[in-house]
C-alpha cells in the first residue's frame, strides 16, 4: 500500500510545494515552522492551510500548531494543503 503525499500549494504563483518526500516529515517540517515559503517564486505564506487527515491531528497533538497554521476539516477527497501571503 502506497501513502497520501503531502504537498502545499501556493496561494500565489500556484506551484505544488512538497516540503519532503514522507508526509509525516512534511508536516512535522510546517508545524515546526521549517517550511514557511514556496520554493519556486519565493513568497512567504502567513498562513498555511492543512486539511486534518488522521496523520495531521495525531502530530498535532505532539507538536502544538504555530499560530500560521490553521488546521481545517474537510469533506469527501483530501484537499491540499494552501499556503497564502495574506
Amino acid at each position: 500500500m502506497g501513502h497520501t503525499v503531502f504537498s502545499v500549494q501556493c496561494g500565489g504563483c500556484g506551484n505544488v510545494n512538497r516540503p519532503s518526500k514522507s508526509p509525516a516529515e512534511g508536516i512535522k517540517m510546517i508545524l515546526n515552522g521549517d517550511f514557511r515559503a514556496c520554493r519556486h517564486c519565493g513568497t512567504e505564506f502567513a498562513r498555511i492551510t492543512v486539511p486534518a487527515r488522521p496523520l495531521v491531528l495525531e502530530l498535532a497533538q505532539k507538536i502544538p500548531a504555530p499560530h500560521w497554521v490553521r488546521i481545517a476539516r474537510y469533506q469527501g477527497r483530501v484537499p491540499m494543503a494552501i499556503g497564502s501571503a495574506q
